[in-house]
């Protein structure tokens, strides 16, 4: 069964958080199965000896590589100590075998992986045949610093090692240490590895385990973003190619006006994210990636309706989705607060016709009456929303125009 394969009707439990439970489930198992080598009766596979003496091949273990973390922040960061946090609670918290470090280091030099922001079809067979990897984990981060107030902001994708990759699952985590003072500021953290070791463990624990999941009721996600609804939205009449049953989504990294490094990727992988929670399917960023190097491939400004046409042709794409960051600022010395503006544009590669457009502004400070309640305290937690807040007002024009027919 495929994530993305549509199946008539909508679902009310997401098939992604039902395949990522399965897959939990069933590594961890394995694994169980592997050490102890107990049969639980006449009928289980045999491992070590047993599989020698019966005649039955031994189980061999699936793993999950934890690639090292693409640097987004514009600092030098504990990249290592990161991966390491990441892999032990992936462990620890959801039961996946994680490949062996040195393992996964000599599959990189050996085949000159060197950015690990994405995963081509060549590196995922690769990484299957060479390693039994199932998947991989892709992290980026996208805020550090160390100094009096230290902050975390991780964003981590869930790949599978296909023939075309795809992506699993998809969520962000962040913390700072003033996040929550508590009565006498007791609360503050002023240690870097405590906010390492708790965004890592924030973002393994979004993983889910099967139905259900720790997500919010849609109910309590509406109240988060409704006030970082875009500022301008336009839509088409007819937005249904996005939730058609083959439909795939191609976003492209946004360009970057906003003289602030790495925010085009960190903006355009919050909508990625935001369109993998809708549950449509968006083709993974290191295929895009691999496609428009061999295309060799630039949007400074956005994809004409010619250059859409290639990324059809190669990528088979339905939906082009591109866009601008024009401010992106972090709340210190200088700005009282967080703030964030960008565009986003999305073209229908058969019609050649663009499907939605919409503006996106704001600060931190949005909203906020009393003692700092709605209070967001970074550039990273803005954006999240402020795209949160897009895609629930595209899907939401998408059922009016269905509900119009």
């Amino acid at each position: 069964m495929v994530w993305n394969d549509r199946m008539t009707g909508r679902k009310a439990v997401s098939r992604r958080t039902a395949l990522v439970g399965s897959i939990v489930v069933s590594v961890a198992l394995l694994a169980v199965t592997v050490v102890s080598g107990e049969s639980e009766g006449p009928g289980s596979p045999a491992t070590g000896a047993d599989a020698a003496d019966s005649g039955l091949e031994p189980i061999e273990l699936r793993y999950l590589a934890v690639l090292p973390p693409i640097n987004r922040s514009g600092r030098a960061i504990p990249a290592e100590e990161i991966r390491q946090r990441l892999a032990l609670r992936l462990g620890l918290l959801r039961g996946i075998d994680v490949l062996d470090h040195d393992k996964l280091d000599r599959f990189m030099r050996r085949h000159r992986m060197r950015f690990t922001g994405g995963l081509n079809s060549e590196l995922a067979r690769l990484l299957d045949v060479e390693t039994n990897s199932w998947g991989v984990l892709i992290t980026s981060v996208d805020l550090y610093s160390d100094e009096t107030n230290p902050a975390l902001a991780l964003t981590c994708r869930l790949v599978t090692t296909e023939a075309e990759p795809r992506i699993l699952w998809m969520d962000s985590a962040v913390r700072t240490g003033d996040q929550s003072p508590g009565a006498f500021d007791l609360g503050l953290v002023s240690d870097p590895a405590v906010i390492v070791d708790d965004v890592a463990s924030q973002v393994v624990m979004s993983l889910p385990r099967g139905e259900g999941g720790p997500e919010d009721s849609p109910k309590r996600k509406r109240a988060k973003i409704r006030k970082f609804k875009p500022r301008v939205f336009y839509s088409s009449p007819d937005l249904s190619v996005i939730r058609r049953e083959d439909a795939r989504i191609v976003v492209l990294p946004f360009t970057n006006d906003s003289g602030s490094n790495y925010v085009g990727e960190i903006v355009s992988d919050q909508l990625v994210r935001q369109l993998v929670a809708l549950d449509v399917a968006v083709i993974e960023p290191g295929v895009v990636r691999q496609a428009l190097l061999e295309a060799r491939q630039v949007y400074p400004e956005g994809p004409s309706i010619p250059e859409t046409d290639i990324l059809r042709a190669s990528l088979n794409a339905d939906v082009v989705v591109y866009g601008e960051v024009e401010n992106y600022k972090e709340q210190g010395p200088i700005n009282a607060e967080p703030y964030v503006e960008f565009l986003v544009h999305a073209m229908d590669a058969e019609r050649g016709q663009v499907i939605w457009s919409s503006a996106s502004y704001g600060g931190g400070n949005k909203g906020v009456f009393f003692f700092g309640l709605g209070h967001v305290p970074t550039a990273h937690q803005l954006a999240s929303r402020m795209v949160a807040a897009l895609i629930w007002a595209v899907d939401r024009a998408d059922q009016s125009n269905r509900k119009r027919r």
